[in-house]
């Protein structure tokens, strides 16, 4: 009996595995849900480029939804463009740039994330800087326009890099 129960439990496995490899593979398959989430990601890219170009919150505004979320440590769930912009506080002497390290998209190719790690660089009255550094999440909802923008933002911070 329990040999019998042993080769079910190894079959069971395989099985598994098999269809595990098989799901990857097609799921990496180049497709036009491939070609979504490389937009995605490279979105992303885009948008800390612009925060590092332009400021943090003109990429802020510039790549969030009307009806954007954030969450950030110690505060409730803000909504709204125009609460998110405030939320971010007093740009001047930030420097905040990100990379994502992985992206998932929906079947239907209109909603994403990306996952990744974030540094920011305070520099204060005395020309002195320090960095930050943490993880995020952002929740992308592609436009009517093919645009993607984000409808959801949050992070964490780490004592270091790496």
């Amino acid at each position: 009996m329990l040999i019998d129960n042993g080769k079910k439990i190894v079959r069971t496995v395989a099985i598994m595995l098999i269809g595990g490899v098989w799901l990857m593979s097609n799921s990496c398959s180049v497709g036009e849900g491939t070609t979504d989430k490389q937009a995605m990601m490279q979105t992303d890219r885009d948008f800390s480029t612009y925060s590092e170009n332009e400021g943090m919150i003109e990429a802020f505004d510039r790549f969030m939804t009307d009806d954007a979320r954030m969450l950030q440590a110690g505060s409730d769930e803000i909504v709204g463009r125009e609460a998110c912009i405030k939320s971010l506080g007093e740009s001047t002497g930030k420097s905040l740039t990100w990379e994502p390290t992985f992206a998932e998209i929906s079947e239907t190719g209109d909603l994403g994330y990306t996952i990744g790690e974030w540094k920011m660089v305070v520099v204060d009255s005395t020309n002195e800087s320090k960095e930050y550094f943490g993880n995020y999440v952002t929740i992308w909802k592609k436009q009517q326009d093919g645009e993607w923008k984000f409808v959801f933002d949050t992070g964490t911070s780490k004592p270091s890099h790496k």
